[in-house]
This record gives structure tokens, sequence and C-alpha cells, in this order.
């Protein structure tokens, strides 16, 4: 019975939102005071985000190939040690086996101190991009007569008139870039 009420619930929250009315405009919107935005879209589908991003991105790719050719070269290491195992007395491969442990762990330390820098500078990239888009997305509210953004995440179920996230990817790249001139705009950079 609970099952029931609660999607009684849903069906009335969704004919009141379709029947709150219509702003006028070249496509129907419905006039709401919640609006969904995809943010991960927003940020990876504009040009602003893409610049931002860019380079932590090409600092990543960079990474997973340090981290391929260190895992390469440490395998190797490794089978050259078991290799020559037999050669060697139990105390003189119990040290060199040690050092090789040590050294594993050092690298990767180092390794996922560069990779957690990379989150922070995403992170970073991300809130730049928040911030110098918020009135974009303010402009958005008050056309639409809303109140509040939420996730399409946090949402079980809407209709997808509410979902303005196309919209302001349209808003922020005219903003920050003029058609064909995407290369001659550099984005201010990441602190």
């Amino acid at each position: 019975m609970r099952g029931w009420r609660l999607w009684r619930a849903v069906a009335l929250a969704l004919c009141l939102l379709a029947g709150a009315g219509t702003v006028a405009g070249a496509q129907e919107r419905i006039q709401s005071s919640i609006l969904v935005i995809e943010q991960d879209r927003l940020f990876l589908e504009t040009w602003l985000g893409a610049q931002l991003i860019e380079d932590v991105d090409a600092q990543s790719r960079a990474l997973a190939l340090e981290n391929r050719e260190i895992e390469r070269t440490l395998i190797e290491e490794e089978q050259a040690l078991t290799t020559s195992r037999p050669t060697m007395t139990p105390e003189a491969f119990r040290e060199a086996a040690d050092a090789f442990d040590a050294r594993v762990n050092r690298i990767r330390s180092a390794q996922d101190a560069k990779s957690q820098a990379l989150i922070e500078q995403r992170e970073q990239a991300r809130a730049q991009f928040l911030e110098l888009v918020l009135p974009i997305l303010g402009g958005l509210l008050s056309d639409y007569g809303a109140y509040v953004f939420l996730d399409p995440r946090q949402v079980f179920l809407s209709d997808d008139r509410i979902n303005v996230t196309d919209e302001a990817i349209s808003r922020i790249d005219a903003t920050f870039t003029e058609p064909g001139e995407a290369e001659a705009q550099t984005p201010p950079t990441p602190e």
C-alpha cells in the first residue's frame, strides 16, 4: 500500500509540474521552480570546461604512459632478480629483494602523489569553471522562474522539459566563444 501512495505522489507532482505553464520561446519551456542540470556534461561538453581541463587530461595521459613504462621496467628487474636467485646466497638474495621492494614502495608513493595532485588540479579546474559560469546559470534560473538546480542523479523521475543542460551548454559556449574563434580565446588560467 505504501508503494501505491509513493507512486501516486510522484504522479501528482509530475502533473503539477506539467500544468505549471510554459514560458514563451523557440522551444516549449516548462515554468518550474526546480530545474535539472547535468553537471558533468556541463563541464565536459562546453568549450570553457574542455579548455580548463585540457592540461590536466594531458598530464593524466602522460602519467599513465609513465606508469606503464615503470611497470614494464620493474617486471624486468623482478624477473632478473628471480633468474639470478640460484646463483646468490640466501642472505644476498634477501638483501637484493628487500632493496627491490623498498624501491617499488618509493616509486608507488611518488606515482600516487602525482595522481593525487592531478585529482586536485581537476577539482580546482571544476571549481573555477563553476565560478565563471555561475552568472550564466543564475540567468537561466531567472529565465525559467526557477529557484534551484538538481543533478539528475538526485532525481527519481522528472519531466524532460526541466532538464536545461543543453541550453546551459549553449549559453556558456556563446559567452566564452564565438563560432570559429574558439582557438583565439583563452580561458583564465586555473590557480
